[in-house]
């Protein structure tokens, strides 16, 4: 399957700074390189060498970097987020430019996972889902939004933070990788602030349409915070990211009354 990308890389980095003072989020290092040059090298792996990718706060700097992607075997073109609308909001702009089945995920992401298998669940789904959500477990429940799910992984409900209390819920933690059908455009509005986990995709689910989770324990982190970037960074310099073992992680967390 054909498929484009759509690096969400316009956030200010705001938990980051100072390091983002001068530097935007996705040049950020882990070990020599830029956690984007990171993202290109995995997607150039998997096949993927169309890529737009949403800058905006220090965009000079990133398009500089990167330029037209030629370095890395792949295609680059920009798309300039002047006024910050959310993690969906500016893709209703490219509309035109993806009229199949794309891939979007968020610049801060250290990826290690089969994107094959997640692109065959997707593909292979008779129920021909408008998005399929890459969901894992996390260390710390509590503190994410999660995916309510059937037994088929078909996503019922999003639960967003602040978590209801007195409940128990699976631990699936959405991330910011998405496969997503150009059908999805339906569900993002013109020129207004959107996000896709309270905006889009419950739009979707309330038009009937189907969202899936692809449920991984492969190795999805993101640089959001000082400590993450710091316990990535030894992760990776370390090879320990090879033995990630979300295993370990609660299966279910409950929120107290």
């Amino acid at each position: 399957m054909h498929m484009k990308a759509i690096i969400q890389a316009a956030g200010l980095g705001t938990r980051l700074y100072p390091i983002t003072k001068d530097t935007p989020k996705p040049l950020v290092k882990i070990g020599s390189k830029p956690i984007l040059e990171h993202q290109i090298e995995f997607l150039k792996i998997n096949n993927i060498i169309e890529i737009t990718i949403v800058v905006s706060y220090l965009k000079d700097k990133i398009i500089e970097y990167f330029q037209d992607g030629s370095n890395w075997g792949v295609s680059i073109q920009y798309h300039y987020e002047q006024t910050p609308i959310g993690t969906a909001g500016s893709l209703k702009y490219l509309e035109d430019d993806f009229q199949e089945t794309f891939l979007v995920l968020y610049c801060d992401y250290f990826l290690d996972f089969n994107l094959k298998k997640m692109r065959d669940f997707h593909q292979r789904n008779p129920l021909q889902p408008v998005s399929t959500i890459l969901a894992q477990p996390v260390e710390y429940p509590a503190e994410v939004d999660h995916l309510q799910l059937s037994t088929n992984f078909e996503i019922e409900n999003f639960i967003t933070r602040p978590l209801p209390k007195g409940i128990q819920i699976k631990n699936c933690s959405s991330t910011g990788i998405y496969i997503c059908d150009n059908q999805i455009f339906k569900y993002i509005k013109n020129d207004q602030y959107q996000s896709f986990e309270k905006d889009v995709f419950p739009s979707a689910l309330n038009h009937n349409k189907k969202l899936f989770a692809y449920y991984t324990e492969e190795y999805i982190q993101d640089i959001g915070t000082h400590s993450r970037l710091k316990k990535i960074e030894h992760q990776y310099t370390s090879g320990k990211y090879k033995k990630y073992n979300a295993k370990l992680f609660p299966k279910h967390v409950t929120i107290p009354s």
